[in-house]
């Protein structure tokens, strides 16, 4: 059996939207800032991990200057006569080198393997991003679904009253009710406009939460388009589920992993400190004087070499920065560990939590049936004289309480559902209702 739970408010066509489930999912997506926020950082660890792979490839470097100095040294004591200048007092000067790094003892290589697990796990916060707004937007809709079905029943409630009124009228006239009971039949009619008004305010509350998230504008007026499929259509896929750690999707998971390997890499990365540093460079300089500081003339010349560096602290601090990069490395373990943990639990209680809501659903059912066969006699009975007008009010405030625990009763099994596919990662959060 197919359910649509639809509006009641009276609003212009120009303010009207008719959204799906799969529809107000991607227009939070859309419209979400802290999914953007996530989408920018994950761009910038994209663009960090080009850059620091950048570090394999040659190096060009150039440096050119100029310089006039006043005077130069000057040499009078040789047998010739005057002075002799050593030098030029304008010089020109212009290197070009070409240096590519050769070994750094796994310096490098960790420092961009590194980057890409940081790469890896920004795509995985973005993932939990879209997972956790999507997971947002279906709550607000379910629980725009739900103010829907609450007014629709109190407008349900209202309209019964409201012919219980006109009977109890026709009954006035003929001499078949007192006073008492054309009181009793008004004092419910107002019961049922405040119920009314009660449940339209908490339906525009609900439509203006969900246009929020989806960043529609405040005084937007939804039309809900999702069908609503009965539980026991649903609860048969989930009858076979175990949950288990396999089973678990969460980016937040897989974010951390990946943290963990850049740790590991830290490690290693720290680790090089105690290697040299091995790089060749070839290089041409050109320039006057350049080499000949007699000669003022121009001269240039190629070059080719390598270059070892090594640097110890004679304070320990490669040894220190290691243990601290291995702290950091244990921390984030026992961190992975306990959100895997947290999130097993969670996922287990959100099962039984679905398996309860429907316990609730089928015993609404029931009662919305009975209740709803308990009013039809009572009022064949009160048209009859047997029954009393404020006892049938009575039996008409109860079948209007079973229809909203059995309208609610199914959105809080989707609720439900909501919560579990959130907790085991599914990819179903981003669709519409089974």
């Amino acid at each position: 059996m197919l359910i649509f739970l639809t509006g009641a408010l009276p609003v212009s066509a120009a303010d009207e939207v008719n959204l799906t489930l799969d529809e107000a999912i991607e227009s939070a997506l859309d419209h979400s800032f802290a999914v953007k926020a996530a989408r920018y950082d994950s761009l910038a660890a994209f663009h960090e991990h080009r850059a620091v792979s950048a570090e394999r490839f040659p190096t060009l470097s150039l440096e050119a200057r100029t310089v006039y100095l006043s005077n130069l040294v000057e040499i009078s004591s040789l047998p010739t006569p005057g002075a002799i200048e050593i030098g030029t007092k304008e010089t020109y000067q212009a290197d070009i080198r070409l240096a590519v790094p050769l070994y750094t003892g796994g310096k490098l290589s960790n420092r961009i393997g590194l980057s890409d697990s940081e790469l890896s796990a920004r795509g995985f916060d973005l993932e939990s991003r879209r997972r956790t707004t999507a997971y947002y937007s279906r709550r607000s809709y379910l629980g725009l679904l739900l103010a829907d079905a609450l007014v629709g029943a109190a407008e349900a409630s209202l309209k019964r009253i409201r012919t219980i009124k006109n009977d109890v009228a026709n009954l006035y006239d003929n001499g078949l009710a007192d006073s008492v009971d054309i009181l009793d039949a008004e004092l419910a009619h107002e019961k049922g406009r405040s119920m009314l008004l009660e449940k339209e305010t908490f339906r525009r509350n609900a439509s203006q939460s969900l246009a929020v998230v989806t960043g529609y504008p405040i005084n937007t007026v939804f039309k809900l388009s999702e069908t609503i499929i009965e539980p026991e259509e649903v609860i048969e896929d989930y009858l076979t589920l175990e949950i288990d750690s396999a089973s678990l999707e969460r980016p937040e998971i897989n974010a951390l992993e990946a943290r963990l390997t850049a740790a590991d890499r830290m490690v290693a990365m720290t680790r090089g400190g105690y290697l040299p540093n091995l790089s060749a460079f070839v290089s041409y300089s050109a320039g006057k004087p350049n080499r000949n500081f007699f000669d003022a003339e121009f001269d240039d010349y190629f070059s080719i070499g390598a270059m070892l560096t090594w640097e110890f602290n004679l304070g320990l601090k490669t040894g220190r920065n290691i243990a601290n990069a291995r702290r950091k490395r244990d921390a984030l373990r026992m961190s992975r560990d306990q959100l895997h943990e947290s999130i097993y639990l969670a996922a287990s209680m959100d099962f039984e939590e679905l398996k309860h809501a429907y316990d609730v659903y089928r015993i609404a059912l029931n009662e919305k049936n009975i209740t709803e066969h308990k009013f039809r006699l009572a009022k064949e009975k009160q048209q009859a004289g047997d029954l009393s007008v404020n006892r049938l009010v009575e039996m008409e405030a109860e079948l209007t309480a079973a229809e909203e625990q059995y309208s609610a009763s199914i959105i809080n099994f989707y609720l439900s559902e909501t919560e579990l596919l959130h907790s085991l990662g599914s990819s179903q959060i981003y669709g519409g209702l089974q």
